[in-house]
C-alpha cells in the first residue's frame, strides 16, 4: 500500500534518528497488512529490508478509537526480554525512535515465516509450529512470571483497557445490550 508524504517523512526522519538510514537515503517504504493501532511497513535502506513499526494514537477503524502510543516502547521491552529467553521467537530489534514511537525490526520473508493467524485461518494447523509457540510461551512465562521487576515494567493497565477491552468488550455491550451484563463481569475480571 502507498504511504501518505507525511507518514512517509515522518518514518524516514525515525528511521535517521535510528541511524538506520544516512542522510542522503531514501529508503522505499511499502505498508503491510494487517495492523489497526500501528502503521506497519517495510523500510528497503541500502544495508537491506528491515520492517518499522509506529504505534498509531487514532485506531484504523471506522468508530474513533485513541489509545496510548506508549505501547511501542512496551512492545519493544516485551520483545527484548522473549529474544533473550526464548531465542529466535522474535525479530531483532534494530533500533528505536522515543520522538514518533517507532522501533525498527529485522526483516523476516514471509515464505520463510508466515503469518501463523493466516494459516490458522486458512486451516493449515501444523502441530510442531503449535507445539514451538507454545514452548516460547511457556519459557517466557516460567522466566517472568512473580517477578515483580517484569510486572512493575509492563504495568500498563490504562493501555491495554483502551486498545484490548474498551474496543472489543465494553463497545460490544454498548451495542449489544443483552449481552452487557456478562460482558462488564469479563472487563472486570480481565482489567
Amino acid at each position: 500500500m502507498p504511504l501518505d508524504d507525511p507518514d512517509r517523512r515522518r518514518l524516514i526522519a525515525a528511521l535517521r534518528r535510528m541511524q538506520l538510514v544516512g542522510d542522503g537515503e531514501t529508503p522505499a517504504l511499502a505498508e503491510l497488512t494487517g495492523g489497526v493501532s500501528s502503521l506497519i511497513v517495510r523500510a528497503d535502506t541500502a544495508a537491506g529490508p528491515l520492517c518499522v513499526k509506529q504505534a498509531l494514537a487514532v485506531l484504523k477503524v471506522a468508530a474513533h478509537w485513541e489509545a496510548p502510543v506508549a505501547r511501542n516502547r512496551a512492545e519493544v521491552a516485551w520483545m527484548r526480554i522473549a529474544a533473550r529467553v526464548a531465542p529466535g521467537s522474535v525479530p531483532a530489534i534494530l533500533g528505536e525512535d522515543a520522538h514518533d514511537n517507532a522501533f525498527a525490526m529485522e526483516w523476516l520473508e514471509p515464505a520463510r515465516y508466515p503469518v501463523w493467524k493466516v494459516q490458522l485461518r486458512d486451516g493449515l494447523a501444523d502441530a510442531s509450529t503449535a507445539r514451538a509457540v507454545g514452548a516460547n510461551l511457556v519459557a517466557i512465562h516460567a522466566a517472568t512470571a512473580g517477578d515483580a521487576a517484569v510486572a512493575q515494567a509492563f504495568a500498563h493497565d490504562a493501555g491495554f483497557y483502551a486498545i484490548r477491552l474498551e474496543p472489543y468488550f465494553v463497545e460490544t455491550a454498548r451495542k449489544h445490550p443483552e449481552c452487557a451484563a456478562a460482558l462488564h463481569r469479563l472487563v472486570e475480571t480481565t482489567a
